[in-house]
């Protein structure tokens, strides 16, 4: 539906003229998922006009567009179930933006990820799959649940969608209410998470092993912090900043906690970044300006404001130098550019010129054999002194040949090399 009305001026002025709405599709991205609810739902207040729209194309009134995102809308109207699927799509998205919106941060949440996942993944399973066989089934349980299973699905009247379960990351003894509620648990994947760090070598001394897990068996054992943990709420307090306080007594175990709280980190930042550029971009903008508007913006955001940016006396001398600054380094890119394209007009030149050289070695080439070919055939019919005299000319016209080969062989290794040279 997007790709119908993107850039095509003449056709969205046609939709107007027809529809009086001016109101167009968002683009689908398949990756950007808490982005496509806004689509979905762009999607089905857009029916009833592009509809208007296909029925106006359908009696002539307006001109088939001919491509192939238009067959695709005319094959979606002919389904009966189009809006149903796309209503279908919208509650899923709904129930996972909530879901995605909370784990697209840079703060350590990975080990919360198993509780929610499964809360997700229950609430979607609930639509299709009987009450009975999900009650108090666990994590594992849930991975392994054979969804193909005709048994265990509702009665059709009864059934809402359907989806399939997925797995269940394990990091859950880093959850700090766990720790406590589920202490053996919470043992058993401390010890798993070692034992990998120790096979891919993240750890090398076994000595420090025993010592991590006496650290967390001591932090499992330590009363006065049982409190705290049982209460801790992700959403009010960041789990790095807690668990560094919890265990300033233990370095060897918070040493290898910081591990594990790295891997909390995953393309937010950088999915992020693209909304932020969408925010900050404007037409005309170079890539230079493009950067450091970001860094501006990160930098805004690193210090939580406008009004809690720091201004220091290096920041102020920084910015009254700027305008200085940014002359030189404009006449500085301007020379160098003059440079680059003067070096470049003379690698091109130098490039046409053996092209130039080679075309005339080949045709000299090509000259002396022809010629050596022709002395070759009249000493077929002399005889004595003038096939003798003919052949002896025919074979130096040949070495003048292989010479020109020789040559020529030269000029394409230069003609490449140049070639090469002005490719970077």
């Amino acid at each position: 539906m997007h790709t119908l009305f993107h850039n095509t001026p003449a056709r969205r002025e046609d939709y107007i003229t027809v529809t009086k709405s001016s109101v167009f599709p968002r683009s689908f991205c398949a990756h950007r998922w808490v982005e496509n609810l806004p689509v979905v739902e762009r999607a089905l207040a857009f029916w009833p006009s592009l509809l208007l729209y296909m029925e106006a194309v359908k009696t002539k009134r307006l001109p088939n567009p001919g491509t192939a995102s238009y067959d695709t809308v005319a094959a979606a109207i002919k389904d009966p179930l189009i809006l149903a699927k796309l209503q279908f799509y919208a509650a899923l998205a709904r129930t996972f933006n909530p879901f995605l919106k909370k784990y697209q941060t840079d703060e350590p949440v990975l080990p919360f990820l198993p509780k929610d996942l499964t809360e997700l993944m229950m609430s979607l399973l609930r639509r299709f799959i009987k009450r009975e066989v999900l009650h108090d089934i666990t994590a594992l349980q849930l991975t392994k649940l054979d969804v193909t299973d005709k048994t265990i699905w509702l009665s059709p009247q009864d059934i809402s969608i359907g989806l399939g379960a997925e797995s269940v990351l394990k990091m859950v003894c880093l959850d700090p209410s766990v720790m406590y509620r589920e202490p053996e648990r919470g043992r058993n994947h401390m010890k798993g998470l070692v034992q990998k760090f120790l096979q891919d070598k993240q750890l090398t001394d076994t000595s420090s092993v025993d010592v991590i897990l006496q650290q967390f068996d001591s932090l499992l054992s330590l009363e006065s912090r049982s409190e705290d943990f049982l209460s801790f709420q992700p959403m009010q307090k960041r789990l790095d900043i807690f668990l560094s306080s919890a265990m300033e007594p233990y370095p060897e175990l918070w040493a290898f906690f910081k591990k594990l709280l790295i891997l909390s980190h995953g393309q937010a930042t950088v999915e992020r970044g693209f909304s932020i550029n969408k925010e900050v971009e404007s037409d005309n903008l170079e890539e230079d300006t493009v950067v450091t508007q970001r860094l501006v913006c990160d930098y805004i955001i690193q210090h939580g404001g406008v009004t809690k940016v720091p201004l220091s006396k290096p920041l102020l001398a920084s910015v009254a130098r700027a305008r200085t600054r940014y002359r030189l380094e404009t006449k500085r890119k301007n020379r160098e550019a003059k440079y680059q394209a003067l070096k470049r007009r003379e690698a091109e030149d130098c490039l046409e010129e053996l092209k130039v050289k080679r075309r005339r070695v080949q045709e000299v080439s090509e000259g002396l054999a022809r010629d050596a070919d022709r002395m070759a055939e009249e000493a077929e019919a002399k005889a004595g002194s003038k096939m003798a005299g003919l052949i002896t000319r025919s074979n130096i016209l040949r070495r003048g040949h292989k010479e020109k080969l020789a040559e020529l062989a030269l000029l394409d290794k230069e003609i490449a090399a140049k070639s090469a040279e002005l490719r970077s």
